[in-house]
C-alpha cells in the first residue's frame, strides 16, 4: 500500500504541469498568427497601392501616345476647355478643336472613374516633378513654347494611414502622382 500511496503523491506534485505548457504554447502561436496577420493586412494595402499606381502609368503613358502620334497638337492640350462633343465618336465627325477636347473630356473622365479622385493635366514644365492637382505648377506655353511638356496623373490615396487628422478636425490625404515626360 505504501508503494501505491506514493504513486498517488507524485501524480498530485505533476498535476496542472502540461496545462501550463499547453497555455504556452497556445500564447506562442498567438503571437506567430498575429504577425501573419498583419504581414498580411501590409500586403494588401500594398497590393491596392501598387494597383493605383498602374493604373496611373497606364493612362499617363496613353495620353503621352496620343500627343506623341502628332507633336504639333502638344499646345492644344495643355488644358483644353469645354466638354467632350458626342458628334466625334460618329461618322459625321467633328472639328479637330473638337477633336482634342474630346480626347482630354474622355481621359480625364477615366481618370476620375478608375482612381481616387483621379485627376490629370498636360503641360510645358520645366520642373515636372512638382505640383498637384490643387496647383499643377506648370509653365506658362507663352515663357516656355517648346517644352518639355509632361503628362501629370494624380490621385488620393484611399488608406486610412495615409490620411492625417489636422488639430481642427479636417482630415487631408496625401496625393500620390506619376509623371511622364514626352
Amino acid at each position: 500500500m505504501t508503494h501505491m500511496a506514493s504513486r498517488g503523491r507524485s501524480r498530485s506534485k505533476q498535476s496542472g504541469v502540461s496545462l501550463l505548457e499547453v497555455l504556452i504554447a497556445i500564447l506562442i502561436l498567438s503571437f506567430g498568427l498575429l504577425g501573419m496577420l498583419g504581414l498580411i493586412i501590409n500586403s494588401l494595402k500594398l497590393t491596392s497601392s501598387s494597383n493605383y499606381r498602374t493604373i496611373a502609368a497606364q493612362q499617363a503613358y496613353s495620353m503621352a501616345d496620343t500627343l506623341r502620334s502628332n507633336v504639333l497638337i502638344l499646345a492644344k492640350f495643355q488644358s483644353p476647355s469645354g466638354a467632350a462633343v458626342a458628334d466625334c465618336l460618329k461618322t459625321a465627325g467633328c472639328t479637330q478643336d473638337q477633336m482634342y477636347v474630346t480626347d482630354f473630356s474622355m481621359w480625364t473622365a477615366r481618370l476620375a472613374a478608375m482612381l481616387p479622385a483621379g485627376s490629370g493635366t498636360v503641360c510645358s514644365d520645366a520642373t515636372p516633378n512638382d505640383g498637384d492637382p490643387g496647383n499643377w505648377r506648370c509653365d506658362a506655353v507663352a515663357l516656355n513654347p517648346t517644352g518639355p511638356f509632361v503628362v501629370k496623373v494624380c490621385w488620393i490615396e484611399g488608406q486610412t494611414w495615409q490620411v492625417t487628422t489636422a488639430v481642427d478636425g479636417t482630415k487631408t490625404s496625401t496625393w500620390e502622382c506619376v509623371r511622364t515626360n514626352l
